[in-house]
């Protein structure tokens, strides 16, 4: 049934922009937890990314400017040369843009017309309720103005967008959601149809499964160990390559992911001998540098000093993010084959789970654990003592069973993950050195 229209008045204007600015997405349970990807969780942070989200398409498919592209196109068989430009065109069609799938949208929409409660307390863009309650639609620009106005608003006072912005901040973090996305996804496949949609249903297993990706990137900012040529971060007077605060100096890596400075060149050299005096000011000036250079063609990118990338950085090409500075062949490289390795193993669990039975198995047990603690809700223990007791320890023994069955099936996709996940990041974290050494005795100055 299609909705009422209206034209709204400034009293409607005023409702719309206060019912924006006190809603928030997740009000919506369109699923939580190990139901959904990590990526959307932390999407669900922001009320205005949300609000985004509904109005973009999910693919470059879904907007009608390649629907008109591809309709244009001869039919031809893939297989073949004359199949070319459609199969380009396939591959342009599945290119994400951010959007919510249709599905995800139906859903939400679903929910929001079946309770009245969700309905008031989230927006669903385009849709406004009105002074008699129901929500209804118009063209109205003015009305659309306050309803972003207000998302936007509801966003700011709960720093939607900021958190996100915050949790990006650190390198590490990143590549923990990477690693987390990668374990969700990579599950799909041998999941569908079971009520637990992943192999790792602990949160501590998944964070561990992470850890590859995360030790990558931390070894490569700095945050594992002294790099060479760098103070600690906590200097000794004595020797500034020392501390003598060493559980200071571990807190202050680990949980504060500071990182210690560059030494003088004199003393840096004596680590790091392969770079010049030359290389190592213009090093220093490309890391103190503020001005915005938009042009990557000439070696740099700067935008607003907070981010910043060369391509002949002492360590090489390198991205640096809020000061911490991520080397391309030595922390990007191996962090990203770390969450390749992670996916990977996953599936490896995956599949050796599926043939041997094992992840049906607990599914069936989950089920009937459900089925018994339901029939033991309707046995009185004062009536029926005996039946109440054997219910009871049959419940209890399947309840072993399946956690039994689930730690041994969470521990062999725990052990895969993190097996292919260091052997990968571990390969590319050699490649990378040894492609930087070959950069660094091709391009080393004379001194």
């Amino acid at each position: 049934m299609a909705e009422a229209r209206f034209d709204p008045s400034w009293e409607d204007l005023k409702r719309i922009f206060t019912d924006a600015a006190t809603s928030n997405p997740k009000n919506i349970d369109i699923g939580t937890g190990v139901n959904r990807s990590p990526f959307a969780e932390m999407g669900d942070q922001s009320q205005l990314l949300n609000y985004i989200r509904q109005q973009l398409p999910e693919k470059v498919g879904n907007t009608n400017w390649y629907n008109d592209l591809k309709s244009q196109l001869p039919n031809a068989d893939l297989d073949n040369k004359a199949g070319l430009q459609r199969r380009l065109a396939n591959a342009l069609g599945d290119i994400p843009l951010g959007g919510f799938s249709n599905e995800t949208k139906r859903r939400i929409e679903d929910i929001r017309a079946a309770n009245e409660n969700v309905r008031q307390n989230t927006v669903e863009a385009g849709k406004y309720r009105t002074k008699a309650g129901p929500e209804a639609t118009t063209d109205s620009f003015r009305a659309k103005a306050a309803q972003t106005a207000g998302v936007a608003t509801a966003d700011a006072m709960g720093d939607g967008l900021r958190n996100i912005w915050w949790f990006l901040n650190a390198p590490q973090a990143v590549a923990n959601i990477a690693g987390l996305q990668a374990v969700h996804s990579a599950a799909q496949p041998y999941v569908q149809g079971l009520e637990n949609p992943t192999l790792i249903r602990n949160r501590q297993l998944r964070m561990a499964a992470t850890a590859p990706a995360v030790v990558a990137m931390s070894t490569a900012i700095g945050n594992i160990g002294r790099p060479a040529g760098y103070k600690t971060v906590l200097p000794s007077d004595a020797d500034p390559r020392k501390t003598d605060e060493p559980v200071a100096e571990a807190v202050s890596r680990y949980f504060l992911g500071r990182t210690g400075k560059l030494l003088p060149y004199a003393e840096f050299a004596k680590e790091r001998p392969d770079v010049s005096q030359g290389e190592y000011n213009r090093y220093k000036a490309y890391l103190f540098n503020k001005q915005t250079d938009l042009n990557p063609l000439d070696g740099d990118l700067n935008v607003l000093g907070a981010l910043r990338a060369t391509t002949d950085g002492i360590h090489g090409p390198e991205v640096n993010f809020m000061g911490k500075s991520i080397p391309v062949l030595t922390g990007i490289l191996p962090t990203a084959a770390a969450v390749a390795g992670i996916r990977r193993g996953i599936r490896t669990a995956g599949r050796r789970l599926q043939e041997s039975g094992d992840l049906q198995r607990a599914e069936k047990l989950r089920n009937e654990g459900a089925r018994i603690q339901r029939d033991l809700e309707n046995i009185s223990p004062e009536i029926d003592p005996a039946t109440y007791k054997q219910t009871k320890e049959k419940s209890q023994k399947l309840e072993r069973d399946l956690k039994d069955l689930e730690k041994k099936n969470q521990g062999q996709a725990l052990g895969q993950s993190l097996l292919y996940g260091s052997l990968y990041g571990g390969g590319a974290g050699l490649v990378g050195q040894a492609l930087e050494l070959g950069r660094r005795g091709m391009s080393q100055e004379d001194v």
